[in-house]
């Protein structure tokens, strides 16, 4: 993550090896590390805040990309409380369509 972080920070970034490097650490800390996913995607929110703070689109299709591949609750919380309101959508999105499915099966086993 320090790699993306330091990429996104230099002046001639390129974007590709920000998104990379960060989905890479993700992984390698929870697959390889075997670190507790409260960690590891905290950390992951504040350093998204620190790229969006730099490059905001780049920050927008990273939460997309790392929502499809992490679609974690906790994840989605995290980013909505700390990245800037307009990064904020697709995990408010993406809490409130988990929240539909859930709905929709509770309706669903009612009327079996």
């Amino acid at each position: 993550m320090l790699r993306a972080l330091s990429e996104v920070y230099s002046k001639d970034k390129d974007s590709d090896v920000v998104r990379q490097n960060s989905i890479a650490s993700i992984s390698s800390a929870l697959n390889n590390y075997g670190l507790d996913t409260t960690s590891v995607f905290e950390f992951s929110t504040w350093a998204i805040s620190k790229i969006a703070g730099r490059d905001r689109k780049l920050a927008y299709g990273l939460i997309d990309e790392l929502l499809l591949t992490y679609p974690n609750r906790n994840f989605a919380r995290s980013l909505i409380e700390q990245v800037p309101l307009e990064l904020a959508k697709n995990p408010a999105n993406f809490l409130l369509t988990k929240l539909k499915e859930v709905c929709d099966s509770l309706v669903l086993e009612r009327t079996e």
